[in-house]
């Protein structure tokens, strides 16, 4: 596709580096993807990263012709779900692995602030004064909206020996400050024994007598700690501490993670146990 088809209009462009592959994003979409064997990137300590300029920046057809607003850098490979999370939203400053994050809101001054913890802020132009082919300070328009969070159901139950396919709920603010999410699930089998789990990959895979609902493979699934017997009325409830979840499996504002219960059930030549259909949270600070 020709450049000129940008033109006139906002779009996100998101490069993904691993050890072994290379992607590119356009607007929250992959259009292309590549392996390598480069390995993993290295940082040049004294090679500068110019934005909106290549190098040498002295070079005039080097300069991007338009407007940037929202730079971030990030130290691991985002998935495509963290992309689609956020790619038309902020994210949290102090969010894990965000390494820089240039906002361009200060509207002023030679200093583009990094709001990012390691403070990474760079100055406009090749000196710290105000020159004449500076970049030049401009109200945004750029349709980034604010950090949102939400829930929504995916994958399938199948039925087990009351009949029913259990179902997976949540509730809260689904906020990471607020910690005061609840995860239930209905349609069980009264007085067995279950657990809550989760992970970030979707998918929908045969497993017991049920659905896997995401996959385990990396960052992979995490078992929530509590194990929980299904009360009379074929429910359990369980208020997810964000604290204590294990490691590897964090919990972060803008983060995308899915939820399944799994379940001991007794189907006659069935597998022993089911699991719930699915729910994918998106997460605020």
């Amino acid at each position: 596709m020709s450049s000129l088809a940008y033109n006139g209009s906002w779009h996100h462009f998101l490069g993904v580096y691993a050890v072994n592959y290379a992607d590119f994003w356009v607007d929250g979409v992959k259009v292309s993807s590549m392996g390598h064997g480069l390995g993993a990137m290295t940082h040049l300590p004294l090679t500068d990263l110019c934005i909106g300029a290549g190098l040498p920046i002295a070079l005039q057809n080097e300069y991007f012709k338009g407007r940037i607003d929202e730079i971030r850098i990030w130290n691991y490979p985002r998935t495509p779900t963290q992309i689609g999370a956020t790619w038309h939203t902020s994210v949290p400053a102090n969010d894990p692995g965000l390494v820089a994050y240039w906002t361009f809101d200060e509207g002023a001054g030679q200093t583009a602030g990094d709001a990012s913890s390691f403070a990474n802020h760079g100055q406009l132009g090749a000196t710290s004064l105000a020159e004449s082919d500076d970049p030049t300070w401009t109200v945004s328009d750029a349709p980034i909206g604010p950090l949102t969070c939400f829930a929504q159901r995916y994958c399938a139950s199948l039925p087990n020996s009351t009949g029913l396919g259990a179902s997976i709920d949540v509730s809260g603010s689904f906020s990471v400050g607020a910690n005061d999410m609840h995860l239930t699930a209905s349609g069980c089998p009264p007085a067995k024994r279950g657990i809550f789990f989760y992970g970030q990959t979707r998918v929908q895979y045969p497993f017991g007598d049920g659905y896997l609902c995401m996959s385990p493979l990396g960052p992979g699934l995490f078992r929530i700690p509590t194990p929980q017997t299904v009360d009379p009325n074929g429910a359990v409830d369980l208020l997810l501490d964000l604290q204590g979840l294990p490691g590897g499996g964090a919990i972060s504002g803008g983060s995308t993670w899915n939820f399944q219960f799994w379940y001991r059930d007794q189907l006659p030549g069935g597998s022993g146990f089911n699991l719930s259909d699915a729910m994918s949270v998106t997460f605020c600070p």
